[in-house]
């Protein structure tokens, strides 16, 4: 995860840069605000979103308002997502669970339906469309006992699907922002997170051979399958049924309300255009 924080603060740093650049260059309106709001998915232990395993998200985000339609929004989140077999009758016998916190990096385009601006014909309210790319780290964590265990290094599904703790997303969503007044903007978003993984909740494939697992760690066996561990303490091998569906990746996401300052970085006359 280190590697992946790593890797997100350079693609942060590199961006201010460039935005920096921008400012220098083109004199353009930036604003730098503050998120909060919650989040939710949608994979193989949820396939729809379950309300009760909404969980927290908040981030920071630096826009560049390149005119009164179209923006550019760099931003990072933090959010929680999780799943429970337990909210589906039909998936209740497998008995997986899992949360997992997600560290995203986004860089998104943004398409305003008002002219929406400071300008004397500027409205000072407008909804808008965004899209764009994401990076994001995970790590997907069962509860064991009491107490939760990083699924990734069991290999739940074999060492032969094994999947990195970070992959790509494709961030989209509708969103209204409202100028308070000329520095303060009031907004709500709600976006979809297309991921490029099917492991965000450790569950992709098929069962592994749980006799290989066994001889990993008692943990290894119980995660990979805890529906069949009989009351003797063996198992009921498994190897080779479907575990999970990997003709879909799993998706996630976040919505919530945010407060952004504008910054001039100097004094333009009134537009009547």
């Amino acid at each position: 995860m280190s590697k992946i924080l790593k890797q997100t603060s350079l693609y942060f740093f590199t961006t201010i840069s460039l935005i920096v650049v921008f400012k220098i260059s083109f004199s353009q309106n930036i604003e730098i605000g503050t998120t909060i709001g919650m989040a939710n998915y949608i994979g193989d232990l949820a396939p729809t979103p379950v309300i009760q395993e909404t969980k927290g998200a908040g981030g920071a985000f630096m826009r560049i308002n390149m005119s009164s339609t179209w923006a550019w929004t760099n931003s990072l989140m933090v959010a929680e997502v999780s799943g429970n077999d337990k909210n589906f009758d039909f998936n209740a016998a497998r008995n997986l669970n899992f949360r997992s916190n997600i560290y995203e990096y986004a860089s998104t385009f943004e398409f305003n339906y008002l002219k929406y601006g400071v300008g004397v014909l500027d409205n000072k309210f407008t909804s808008y469309l965004f899209a764009g790319i994401a990076v994001f780290g995970f790590n997907p964590q069962g509860q064991y006992n009491g107490q939760w265990v990083n699924l990734k290094d069991l290999h739940t599904e074999g060492s032969e699907n094994t999947y990195q703790s970070y992959s790509f997303a494709v961030p989209f969503g509708i969103g209204l922002k409202w100028r308070i007044n000329k520095n303060i903007s009031l907004e709500c978003q709600f976006g979809f997170r297309k991921t490029y993984t099917d492991y965000l909740d450790d569950v992709s494939k098929t069962y592994p051979d749980i006799n290989v697992q066994l001889q990993k760690s008692h943990i290894a066996a119980v995660m990979t399958d805890p529906s069949s561990l009989l009351n003797e303490g063996t198992f009921v091998n498994k190897k080779g049924y479907k575990r999970g569906n990997p003709d879909f990746n799993d998706w996630y996401m976040i919505g919530g309300v945010s407060i952004s300052y504008r910054i001039y970085s100097r004094v333009k006359c009134a537009r009547f255009y």
